[in-house]
C-alpha cells in the first residue's frame, strides 16, 4: 500500500481541524444560534411595523381592531 507524501503531510493538518472542530465547535455553534434568535426578532418586528403601515394605509383602528370603510367602498355599497 503505497501513501502519497501530500496525503502524509496533511494528516497533522487534518487532526489539528478535527481538534479544533471538537474543542471550539460548540461555542461556535452557540453563537451562529444567538445570532440567528438576534436576526429572527429583527425580522418580526420589520414584519409587524409593515403590518403597522398596512393597516394605517386602509383604515384599521388600532385600539378596536375593526375597518373603517373608505369612501369607495360606501359608494360602491349603494
Amino acid at each position: 500500500m503505497h501513501i502519497s507524501k501530500a496525503a502524509i503531510r496533511g494528516a497533522p493538518l487534518l487532526s489539528a481541524a478535527v481538534l479544533m472542530g471538537i474543542l471550539y465547535g460548540h461555542p461556535i455553534s452557540a453563537f451562529l444560534a444567538r445570532e440567528g434568535a438576534i436576526i429572527g426578532d429583527l425580522r418580526l418586528m420589520q414584519a409587524q411595523a409593515s403590518l403597522a403601515v398596512l393597516q394605517r394605509a386602509v383604515g384599521v383602528d388600532q385600539a378596536s381592531a375593526e375597518t373603517v370603510p373608505a369612501a369607495s367602498a360606501v359608494a360602491a355599497g349603494r
